[in-house]
């Protein structure tokens, strides 16, 4: 299962209200959209769906956010999205009459939103025109076209699909310029490295303990630290039964620790499963059932988390 969460705009012009069309005024409203679909979904089957949810969206489009995060600590996640997607009426110009005078259809100013990205659709007979505002603080202009030519080549491949296909097969994501681009920028090869990465990290411990390693808002690691502080954890993992190829998730907000964590569980001989705290706790009790691990690594402040997922917790 894959999902995406971002917000859109409704009309609010679908509401079972007589006279909703006339009504002078505003009533749109911004929403959550989580989009899901499952590697064995066909393409029709995952458009189908699309609709299906859209049209059950219209249902809560005057809850407003404010009501919607207050229904569970799931939905006051999913209305902190940064993305919004809004897909708007044909661009050519035309006047619409009614009581009041004549109404001219403009583009919304999107200059001020006070989301990250905002992604407006202008949907047209002869195509579709796409614009995007960011925050260039948080988006490079370069990652934002990427963005944008990414989509379009999703809804290229959709439009010549006959439904059949299945998703995961049918849709790329990696469209023929980023190809090039990459082959490109990996034109020269560098020779193969036969070092572990954490064999580097003891080595600067060697040659220069007391340099910096890791620079964080909770705090600052020199190497001989790091280093010290990964081997305590790697013993402590070995003793718990950790081994090549075992699966050992690691439960931690952005953190000095997460580095301190991965690199231990590398030196153990397993392979570190990073979980994202701000994703659904399905989300991260699909990937336990999954990998079944003997032993979880998590953060102090997250430990609630996985006793909600039926794990004991003890001190390292």
């Amino acid at each position: 299962m894959e999902d995406a969460i971002f917000g859109t705009i409704l009309s609010g012009r679908n509401e079972p209200i007589q006279g909703i069309r006339d009504l002078i005024g505003p009533t749109v409203a911004t929403v959550p959209v989580r989009v899901k679909f499952d590697v064995g979904d066909t393409v029709q089957e995952y458009l189908e769906k699309l609709q299906n949810d859209s049209e059950e969206r219209k249902s809560f489009g005057q809850c407003g956010l404010h009501a919607i995060s207050k229904l569970s600590d799931d939905a006051k996640r999913a209305c902190s999205f940064q993305t919004l997607f809004v897909v708007q009426p044909g661009e050519e110009s035309h006047a619409v009459r009614n009581g009041v005078g004549a109404w001219q259809r403009v583009e919304a100013d999107i200059g001020r939103s006070s989301y990250a990205l905002t992604i407006q659709c202008f949907l047209n007979r002869t195509g579709t025109r796409v614009v995007a505002a960011f925050d260039s603080s948080v988006l490079e202009t370069w990652r934002v076209q990427r963005l944008i030519q990414q989509l379009c080549f999703v809804v290229e491949q959709l439009s010549r699909s006959d439904g059949s296909q299945l998703v995961s097969d049918f849709i790329g994501v990696v469209a023929a310029d980023d190809l090039q681009k990459i082959w490109k920028w990996n034109a020269a090869v560098p020779a193969p490295v036969e070092t572990r990465i954490y064999d580097f990290i003891s080595e600067n411990a060697r040659n220069q303990p007391l340099a910096p390693a890791i620079c964080a808002w909770d705090g600052e690691l020199t190497y001989a630290q790091l280093d010290s502080l990964s081997t305590q954890l790697a013993d402590r993992l070995v003793s718990s039964g950790v081994r090549q190829e075992v699966l050992v998730p690691l439960c931690f907000e952005k953190s000095m620790w997460m580095a301190v964590a991965m690199l231990g569980v590398m030196k153990s001989g397993g392979a570190f499963v990073p979980l994202d705290v701000s994703q659904a706790a399905d989300r991260a009790r699909l990937i336990l059932e999954e990998i079944e691990p003997t032993v979880v690594v998590v953060s102090k402040r997250n430990q609630h988390l996985v006793h909600q997922l039926g794990y004991h917790t003890g001190r390292v």
